[in-house]
């Protein structure tokens, strides 16, 4: 991996900076998990209502590029999982025994579709933990770790309850890979 420049350094502390001033508005969005409480409670708070509570959430978001990447990264993860789900549906109503009943490649595909993109930029990923300014391996103790990009993109595929990510990091690594919203509602569809 090479040495990032001073002009890529400094791409990368905007982006970062830009990630905190965006959840500065949304204090109670600290986690992933966090999002996913706030989608539930809107709900609630609708009558159960799906779409209202997208309408309010998506009004909500408007104009802020950290949560709409966030609010796109969930739309993603429910994607991949409504898809592992009809592939077991699927198979048992075709009475198709395979030990991997859930299986589908959904990590796969995004690096696929990033490194065809030209958008894996595993130098920026790795290399915005190297910038002391943003100490962000000091700042935010990681629960999930990765060694490698695809070891990065599968942990976008999956939302873990029990190590929720740091939106503020989440969003930044997104934004340092070059993930954009569109990439990753292709991928999911």
């Amino acid at each position: 991996m090479r040495a990032l420049t001073k002009k890529e350094q400094q791409e990368l502390i905007t982006m970062y900076q830009n990630a905190v001033k965006d959840f500065e508005y949304f204090p109670f969005v600290q986690t992933t998990e966090g999002l996913f409480r706030w989608r539930e409670k809107v709900k609630e708070e609708n009558g159960n209502d799906g779409n209202r509570r997208n309408e309010i959430i998506e009004a909500a978001i408007k104009g802020n590029a950290s949560l709409e990447k966030l609010y796109a990264w969930s739309k993603f993860t429910r994607m991949v999982d409504r898809t592992k789900a009809d592939v077991f549906m699927a198979k048992e109503e075709y009475h198709i025994e395979d030990d991997n009943a859930y299986r589908i490649k959904a990590a796969w595909m995004l690096h696929n579709y990033l490194t065809q993109k030209h958008k894996a930029r595993k130098d920026y990923l790795f290399g915005i933990f190297k910038i002391p300014l943003l100490g962000l391996g000091i700042r935010y103790k990681l629960g999930r770790t990765f060694n490698n990009e695809y070891e990065y993109e599968k942990s976008l595929v999956k939302d873990d309850e029990q190590e929720a990510w740091f939106v503020v990091l989440f969003v930044a690594l997104m934004n340092a890979y070059g993930i954009d919203n569109e990439d990753l509602l292709t991928v999911g569809r």
